[in-house]
């Protein structure tokens, strides 16, 4: 059996070009952890990811995907009311 070319310098990995997100969660994991932790305490977020879909990690892993996701949520609000008070129009009197 012939083994694969070695790619060389400037190869871009896969994870890249998929967008993956590091570790060992694919993105839709991720946002069901996300989504799960949102709903119940972290230790039993991680409870349920691992009995429905047979993924195990530890609370601090939930803890933070999930408070990084919510920083970039609160980001987004942000922006958007930024935007709405730059676009829209004055309020009349």
């Amino acid at each position: 059996m012939r083994s694969a070319r070695h790619a060389g310098r400037g190869f871009i990995p896969l994870d890249e070009e998929l967008e993956l997100l590091s570790g060992k969660l694919t993105p839709r994991e991720h946002e069901r952890l996300v989504r799960l932790s949102g709903w119940v305490p972290f230790e039993r977020a991680v409870e349920l990811l691992e009995e429905f879909m047979g993924i195990a990690i530890d609370k601090s892993m939930a803890q933070n995907y999930t408070e990084a996701a919510g920083a970039i949520y609160v980001q987004m609000q942000e922006e958007e009311v930024l935007r709405l008070e730059r676009e829209m129009p004055e309020a009349a009197a």
